[in-house]
């Protein structure tokens, strides 16, 4: 040990005071002490002067401090295992374990990015997973959240409004992709895969305001197997009320508006409204311009005529109503008025016996007089009929010339269609006739349709009730006769 003339004491090895000593000086004796395990506490300030160092025999300048107090080691800072760093009043502020990991012990919330128990003024970067315990907030506007190695998704804040999620990459066939998954392993009929609820939970007035409004839900049609999952799409909507299920597409494609079962239907029903309320309507609206048309097509293809082989058709500028079949309108409706679309001698419905009742047809008719079996050849006759259901009505008007060898009852003959076999056959009275004979007292004469034929026999009659047929004897040349009714058919 030697004392120098400028009091600088030098030691050549070790300097070495009892345990729990102190060294100090004459004002404070205890300035510093130095414990059994060697741990050294300075009773105030330790001052070097400014650019000083701290160091040891090999490496003297180990710390170096600034003038301004900056300290600057040279080397690694350790502290043992599990030790802590701090200050005055918070002396375990931050803590390394022996594995290294760092603990700030502070609790204090963060509400901006300046606040919390640690504040980083510039950007932060994360080797691996980072799992945050409570909120997570992105508090600039237009601020980013980017996925993937060359960030190719992000989701973008839209200020004021929402978000915005975009696949940033540019070839094609890049859309943005969002799937919602289920982790269940095994599903059962009913369950939901995923759902997407709309709803204002912060609405004033409570109650039915803050529940779900509204919703899209995909829910399980049965349970899912290596050959199975089929699953339908539910739309929810809320009047007063949690959303329910006001409309579903199901696994077969099949829609049902407040319908559950669409695919209960006759035949491959594609699209069921339903609304049994007692005394409500299930309607389905066509809107159009005032000058535009609303269609319904049935089709068998989706290329030329084929794309509308029947269908339906209303003109709002004209108020018509057309219905097609061929590619082409066949009956129109405007204003009351029911007729085909053409004078192309289309019969409105059809000469089927099964849909007698929808038939309505009209011609001209060809038939004549005959005596027995014997036909006219020398004769002129005009003749319309209208056929309306079961029902014919007739007009008809001949001439008759002069005939040999003809003999028996005197009969109409080539009706348009049969007469019916039922009771309620009419008789159709003539409205005029020139040079024909009525024997006896009669007063006129009627033809009667025969059951079951396409003729019509003729009689006359009397005022006291009697009549008989009219014969080839009560014809004479250059007959004349008119005449108009109707009777009952059920000819296909």
């Amino acid at each position: 040990m030697t004392l120098s003339s400028a009091g600088l004491l030098t030691i050549a090895d070790d300097f070495m005071i009892k345990d729990g000593g102190t060294i100090g000086v004459a004002s404070a004796n205890d300035a510093m002490t130095i414990s059994s395990a060697g741990i050294v506490t300075f009773k105030d300030d330790i001052l070097i002067k400014d650019g000083g160092t701290i160091g040891v025999a090999s490496a003297n300048d180990a710390m170096t401090i600034s003038s301004a107090g900056i300290v600057t080691f040279k080397d690694d800072i350790i502290i043992k295992d599990a030790g802590t760093i701090g200050s005055a009043s918070d002396t375990d502020a931050i803590s390394i374990s022996s594995g290294g990991v760092v603990n700030i012990s502070a609790t204090t919330a963060s509400s901006n990015a300046s606040t919390g128990a640690l504040t980083v003024a510039g950007g932060a970067g994360i080797a691996a997973d980072l799992s945050v315990g409570d909120d997570l907030r992105l508090i600039s506007d237009d601020a980013v959240l980017s996925f993937g190695g060359d960030s190719d998704v992000t989701i973008t804040h839209d200020p004021d409004d929402g978000l915005i999620f975009k696949s940033t990459a540019t070839a094609d066939d890049n859309p943005f992709l969002l799937t919602l998954q289920t982790g269940e392993t095994d599903i059962s009929t009913n369950e939901v895969l995923g759902a997407i609820n709309f709803q204002a939970p912060d609405e004033g007035t409570g109650t039915d305001a803050i529940l779900v409004a509204a919703g899209i839900e995909a829910v399980s049609e049965g349970a899912f197997s290596s050959s199975n999952n089929a699953t339908k799409l539910s739309f929810k909507t809320a009047a007063s009320e949690a959303a329910s299920e006001k409309m579903l597409i199901d696994s077969a494609g099949n829609v049902g508006i407040s319908d559950s079962s669409p695919s209960d239907y006759y035949g491959n029903t594609k699209l069921v409204i339903s609304d049994t309320t007692s005394a409500e309507v299930a309607a389905l609206t066509l809107r159009s311009a005032t000058d535009g048309t609303g269609f319904i097509a049935f089709a068998d293809s989706n290329s030329g005529n084929a794309r509308f082989a029947g269908y339906i058709q209303y003109q709002h500028a004209t108020d018509m109503m057309s219905f097609g079949t061929g590619s082409s309108a066949e009956i129109r409706l405007v204003q009351g008025e029911f007729y085909p679309s053409a004078n192309n001698s289309t019969d409105l419905g059809t000469s089927s016996n099964k849909y007698k009742n929808l038939y309505v047809a009209g011609d001209t008719v060809s038939g004549s007089i005959n005596f027995g079996d014997a036909t006219l050849s020398n004769y002129t006759q005009t003749g319309t009929y209208t056929r309306i259901g079961r029902m014919v009505f007739i007009q008809f008007h001949m001439t008759m010339n002069a005939w040999s060898g003809a003999a028996g009852q005197a009969a109409i003959q080539g009706l348009p269609f049969a007469v019916t076999s039922a009771i309620n056959v009419q008789p159709t009275t003539v409205g005029y006739s020139a040079n024909v004979d009525i024997p006896g007292a009669g007063e006129g004469w009627s033809l009667n349709p025969a059951a079951s034929t396409s003729r019509l026999d003729t009689n006359y009659y009397e005022d006291d009730g009697g009549g008989a047929a009219l014969s080839v004897g009560d014809f004479a040349s250059n007959s004349e006769v008119r005449f108009a009714g109707a009777y009952f058919t059920d000819a296909s």
